[in-house]
Formats: C-alpha cells, structure tokens, sequence
C-alpha cells in the first residue's frame, strides 16, 4: 500500500484531516483519486505560468478538478 502525501487535497479540506488520513490508508480508489487531484493541479498550475497559456488546455485541467473533487467529496461524505 503507497499512501501518497495529497498535499492539494488536504489544502482543498483542512478541516477533514483525519477523514483524509484514514481513508488513505484504508482506501485504494481513494488514494488514486488523491494522486490524480495533486497531478492535476500541479499541471494547471504549470499551465496557468506559461507564456502564452493553452486556454483550451486550462479550461479542461479546470474541470477535470473539479471533477476529481466532487469524487473526493463523496469519499470524505463516505467514511471509511
């Protein structure tokens, strides 16, 4: 089992820190979603400092996270 650090997740939900702990250890769907949302945010974020921005690119990165947070949402909505 990896648990991966989810830094953008506990940023995103600092008041459901427990939840988020428990459920990466408990949870493999979980943990992916986690890694996917940290991805994707890293590749906005990257997006967002280019020159000239990809806006097609961004909008899709923007909704893919919001996406993945609604995911996430149900999860911490779940418990364990």
């Amino acid at each position: 089992m990896s648990i991966i650090n989810a830094c953008h997740i506990r940023a995103q939900f600092p008041h459901r820190e427990l939840e988020i702990h428990r459920l990466q250890h408990a949870n493999r769907d979980f943990r992916v979603f986690c890694r996917d949302f940290d991805d994707c945010v890293q590749t906005l974020e990257s997006l967002l400092c280019k020159a000239v921005p990809d806006l097609g690119r961004i909008q899709e990165y923007r909704n893919l996270q919001a996406d993945l947070e609604l995911e996430i949402t149900d999860f911490l909505g779940q418990g364990i």
